[in-house]
Protein backbone atom coordinates (compact mmCIF):
# COMPACT_ATOMS: atom_id res chain seq x y z
CA UNK A 1 0.00 0.00 0.00
CA UNK A 2 1.23 3.39 -1.28
CA UNK A 3 1.12 6.35 1.04
CA UNK A 4 0.26 8.50 -1.86
CA UNK A 5 -2.78 6.25 -2.39
CA UNK A 6 -6.44 8.46 -2.43
CA UNK A 7 -9.41 6.34 -0.64
CA UNK A 8 -12.18 8.11 -1.98
CA UNK A 9 -15.91 7.44 -1.20
CA UNK A 10 -19.37 9.62 -0.89
CA UNK A 11 -22.07 8.91 1.76
CA UNK A 12 -25.00 10.48 3.37
CA UNK A 13 -23.38 13.17 5.47
CA UNK A 14 -25.87 11.69 8.66
CA UNK A 15 -27.87 8.52 8.59
CA UNK A 16 -31.59 9.66 7.92
CA UNK A 17 -34.08 8.33 10.34
CA UNK A 18 -38.20 8.57 9.31
CA UNK A 19 -39.83 10.34 11.80
CA UNK A 20 -42.82 9.20 12.94
CA UNK A 21 -45.85 11.21 13.76
CA UNK A 22 -45.52 10.13 17.75
CA UNK A 23 -41.92 11.82 17.23
CA UNK A 24 -43.27 15.47 16.42
CA UNK A 25 -46.34 15.21 18.70
CA UNK A 26 -43.47 14.17 21.10
CA UNK A 27 -41.14 17.67 19.97
CA UNK A 28 -44.14 20.18 19.95
CA UNK A 29 -45.46 18.52 23.67
CA UNK A 30 -41.73 19.20 24.71
CA UNK A 31 -41.72 22.75 23.10
CA UNK A 32 -45.83 23.63 24.88
CA UNK A 33 -44.25 22.50 27.97
CA UNK A 34 -41.07 24.22 27.83
CA UNK A 35 -43.06 27.69 26.60
CA UNK A 36 -45.62 27.37 29.33
CA UNK A 37 -42.37 27.01 32.28
CA UNK A 38 -41.26 30.33 30.42
CA UNK A 39 -44.37 32.10 30.26
CA UNK A 40 -45.15 31.70 33.98
CA UNK A 41 -41.40 33.09 34.70
CA UNK A 42 -42.87 35.93 32.94
CA UNK A 43 -39.67 35.78 30.49
CA UNK A 44 -41.78 36.35 27.14
CA UNK A 45 -38.21 35.97 24.95
CA UNK A 46 -36.98 32.86 26.03
CA UNK A 47 -40.81 31.97 25.23
CA UNK A 48 -40.48 32.86 21.24
CA UNK A 49 -36.94 31.56 21.67
CA UNK A 50 -38.45 28.07 22.50
CA UNK A 51 -41.15 28.09 20.03
CA UNK A 52 -38.26 29.16 17.10
CA UNK A 53 -35.98 26.08 18.08
CA UNK A 54 -38.90 23.75 18.49
CA UNK A 55 -40.44 24.71 14.98
CA UNK A 56 -36.53 24.71 13.55
CA UNK A 57 -36.01 20.81 15.62
CA UNK A 58 -39.17 19.76 13.33
CA UNK A 59 -38.19 21.17 10.43
CA UNK A 60 -34.15 20.38 10.43
CA UNK A 61 -35.89 16.32 11.66
CA UNK A 62 -37.66 16.33 7.93
CA UNK A 63 -34.54 17.90 6.24
CA UNK A 64 -32.85 14.59 4.01
CA UNK A 65 -28.82 14.31 4.06
CA UNK A 66 -26.99 15.43 1.21
CA UNK A 67 -24.69 12.71 -0.29
CA UNK A 68 -20.78 14.43 0.51
CA UNK A 69 -17.71 13.57 -0.95
CA UNK A 70 -15.30 12.00 1.56
CA UNK A 71 -11.66 11.24 0.68
CA UNK A 72 -8.41 10.57 2.68
CA UNK A 73 -5.26 11.69 0.64
CA UNK A 74 -1.25 11.39 1.28
CA UNK A 75 -2.08 15.42 2.13
CA UNK A 76 -4.81 14.88 4.65
CA UNK A 77 -8.39 14.15 5.16
CA UNK A 78 -11.02 15.82 3.06
CA UNK A 79 -14.50 16.08 4.40
CA UNK A 80 -16.77 17.66 1.14
CA UNK A 81 -14.77 20.52 0.07
CA UNK A 82 -12.43 21.15 3.64
CA UNK A 83 -9.32 19.42 3.79
CA UNK A 84 -7.96 18.83 7.27
CA UNK A 85 -4.01 18.59 6.56
CA UNK A 86 -2.02 15.98 9.19
CA UNK A 87 -0.65 18.58 11.08
CA UNK A 88 -3.73 19.25 12.20
CA UNK A 89 -4.70 16.18 13.18
CA UNK A 90 -4.24 13.98 16.28
CA UNK A 91 -5.21 10.71 15.99
CA UNK A 92 -7.87 8.16 14.29
CA UNK A 93 -10.01 5.71 15.12
CA UNK A 94 -12.66 3.25 13.08
CA UNK A 95 -15.92 2.44 14.26
CA UNK A 96 -17.56 -1.18 12.91
CA UNK A 97 -21.06 -1.92 14.63
CA UNK A 98 -24.22 -3.45 13.02
CA UNK A 99 -25.65 0.29 12.08
CA UNK A 100 -23.12 1.79 11.09
CA UNK A 101 -19.17 2.79 10.32
CA UNK A 102 -17.24 5.76 10.79
CA UNK A 103 -14.20 7.11 10.57
CA UNK A 104 -13.47 9.56 14.02
CA UNK A 105 -10.51 11.96 13.61
CA UNK A 106 -9.41 13.82 16.78
CA UNK A 107 -8.29 17.72 15.23
CA UNK A 108 -6.46 19.75 17.34
CA UNK A 109 -9.77 22.14 17.25
CA UNK A 110 -10.50 23.53 20.84
CA UNK A 111 -14.37 22.97 19.98
CA UNK A 112 -15.69 20.21 18.43
CA UNK A 113 -12.39 18.47 18.23
CA UNK A 114 -13.96 15.08 16.91
CA UNK A 115 -14.74 15.11 12.61
CA UNK A 116 -16.80 11.91 12.00
CA UNK A 117 -16.90 10.58 8.55
CA UNK A 118 -19.28 7.94 7.94
CA UNK A 119 -17.93 5.36 5.58
CA UNK A 120 -19.59 3.65 2.60
CA UNK A 121 -20.12 0.12 2.51
CA UNK A 122 -17.34 -0.64 -0.53
CA UNK A 123 -14.84 1.13 1.77
CA UNK A 124 -12.52 -1.02 3.45
CA UNK A 125 -11.99 -0.21 6.87
CA UNK A 126 -8.43 -2.01 6.86
CA UNK A 127 -7.06 -0.68 3.76
CA UNK A 128 -8.28 2.98 5.14
CA UNK A 129 -6.53 2.01 8.57
CA UNK A 130 -3.42 1.09 7.02
CA UNK A 131 -3.12 4.25 5.26
CA UNK A 132 -3.90 6.24 8.09
CA UNK A 133 -1.52 4.29 10.28
CA UNK A 134 1.66 5.77 8.06
CA UNK A 135 0.28 9.28 9.56
CA UNK A 136 -1.17 9.56 12.51
CA UNK A 137 -1.77 7.14 15.75
CA UNK A 138 -4.63 4.62 15.75
CA UNK A 139 -6.19 6.10 19.46
CA UNK A 140 -9.34 4.22 20.71
CA UNK A 141 -12.40 7.30 20.80
CA UNK A 142 -15.56 7.06 20.89
CA UNK A 143 -18.79 8.45 19.49
CA UNK A 144 -19.78 11.95 21.28
CA UNK A 145 -22.28 12.48 23.79
CA UNK A 146 -23.79 14.81 20.94
CA UNK A 147 -23.54 12.44 18.55
CA UNK A 148 -25.17 9.68 20.62
CA UNK A 149 -28.21 11.72 21.53
CA UNK A 150 -28.91 12.75 17.91
CA UNK A 151 -28.75 8.88 16.89
CA UNK A 152 -31.26 8.29 19.81
CA UNK A 153 -33.35 11.26 19.09
CA UNK A 154 -33.87 9.80 15.32
CA UNK A 155 -31.56 12.79 13.98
Amino acid sequence: MSTAEVIEWQAPEYTFYPKTMNWYWGVGIITIVLALMALFAMNFLLVVLIAVAGFAVMMYGERQPDVVKFAVTHRGVRFHTRLYPYDQLKSFWIIETAHHRKLIVESDRAVLPHIVLPLADHVNAENLRKHLIHFLPEVRQEESLADLLSDYLGF
